[in-house]
């Protein structure tokens, strides 16, 4: 299912056909390629949103990994077909370039949608739906969806996303193929809903990354995603297969939810399995940015950081991560409990490599404290050589 809205669109005196490849304004017509029309109707679906270059990427070529020029080509295509008689002046919708974040469609004023003869910001569909319903109908994501979503009781499908994600934290083979069932059901229900979408790209993900022979493994020592992109495996029929699915599903939820770290985490972990790990770093970068003491992004970016050999920053990521499991600790146990006594223990044996083994024993400790059951922190204490006196 593609993540751009397939409609038509009038935006500054135009009507975009996304089947024709055309844009039509009076008696003038205009031909779009395919991805250019693309962009447009992406665009559409939010004006005025800032849509980043690694987003847009992302949703236009699921499959495969393309430079900047690419893009900045599209960009430039769609400009140049928005533009009116020369003398004109700035057209009534523009495509804007927001310095180091991305693009964003510039709709018409009020007055000048008039005067044009259609809105704008005016999404409309063959049948000539039109607003703010028609725009939530089309994209499935817009704001006024979401407030309204927010403010409704809770209902089955909520309850199924939340069941799902409740299994995919425990991380084992039995809870992610029972996520991936439950995200599966809530995605026939509402296949725009962006919880169960970010959610199912993760437990795809997570399918291939630990379990790619269906039978339960005890889990890597070290990064499970160095591991499975070092072996290959990622790169099999199957797992492509899925990784393109889950690229494609958490972008379109990245879209609808652009300040989610829970759908930045898993659209950047799909991207990270697919070998695109610039793209996935600056989506963790910037999920960062209003979300600093999320634990789930800080495990997600110190692993990035390992693998392009910046160990140091690595591990100051870690201990925040670790931090950060323990503010959330209360609020979500079920989720915190399978990761934090790992990640202590990971810490610790950090510092014994760095032969810093008085931070590897305060580690140590620390994990037991929080996990007196962590078996392997208890180990890993023992083996020390003594303090000295």
């Amino acid at each position: 299912m593609s993540a751009i809205p397939s409609d038509v669109v009038e935006i500054g005196g135009w009507r975009a056909h996304r089947d024709e490849g055309r844009l039509r304004r009076g008696d003038e017509s205009r031909m779009l390629e395919p991805k250019v029309m693309d962009l447009l109707f992406l665009l559409a679906s939010r004006p005025g949103h800032v849509f980043s270059r690694e987003v847009l990427n992302a949703t236009l070529w699921p499959d495969t990994t393309v430079g900047d020029d690419a893009l900045s080509r599209c960009v430039f295509k769609l400009r140049k077909a928005l533009e009116g008689p020369a003398g004109a002046g700035r057209p009534a919708g523009r495509i804007e370039t927001i310095p180091k974040r991305g693009y964003r469609l510039v709709a018409a004023p009020p007055d000048a949608g008039a005067k044009a003869g259609s809105g704008a910001r005016r999404l409309s569909s063959r049948k000539a739906a039109v607003g703010a319903v028609a725009v939530c109908a089309a994209v499935g994501a817009a704001a006024l969806a979401l407030a309204i979503v927010r403010s409704a009781p809770p209902t089955a499908e909520d309850a199924t996303v939340a069941r799902a994600t409740d299994s995919y934290y425990q991380f084992t083979r039995t809870d992610n193929e029972a996520a991936i069932v439950l995200y599966e059901r809530a995605l026939k229900v509402d296949p725009n809903a962006p919880e169960a979408q970010a959610g199912l790209a993760g437990a795809l993900v997570q399918k291939h990354m630990r379990w790619p022979d269906g039978r339960d493994a005890p889990r890597p020592a070290g990064s499970a995603l160095r591991a499975a992109l070092a072996s290959g495996r990622l790169a099999e029929p199957a797992a492509a297969a899925d990784l393109r699915r889950a690229v494609e599903l958490a972008g379109r939820a990245a879209v609808a939810r652009p300040r989610d770290p829970e759908v930045q985490r898993a659209f950047g972990l799909a991207l990270s399995a697919s070998g695109r790990l610039a793209e996935a770093a600056r989506i963790y970068d910037r999920a960062l940015a209003d979300h600093p003491e999320d634990w789930g992004l800080l495990i997600n970016r110190a692993d990035l950081l390992d693998i392009e050999g910046r160990t140091g920053e690595a591990l100051s990521m870690l201990e925040r991560a670790y931090e950060g499991m323990d503010r959330a600790y209360a609020a979500e146990p079920a989720r915190v409990r399978p990761w934090q006594a790992e990640v202590g223990v990971e810490i610790g044996r950090r510092y014994e490599a760095r032969s810093d083994p008085a931070r590897a024993r305060a580690w140590y400790r620390r994990t037991l404290v929080d996990a007196p059951s962590a078996s392997a922190a208890a180990e890993r204490l023992a083996a020390l050589p003594p303090e000295p006196a």
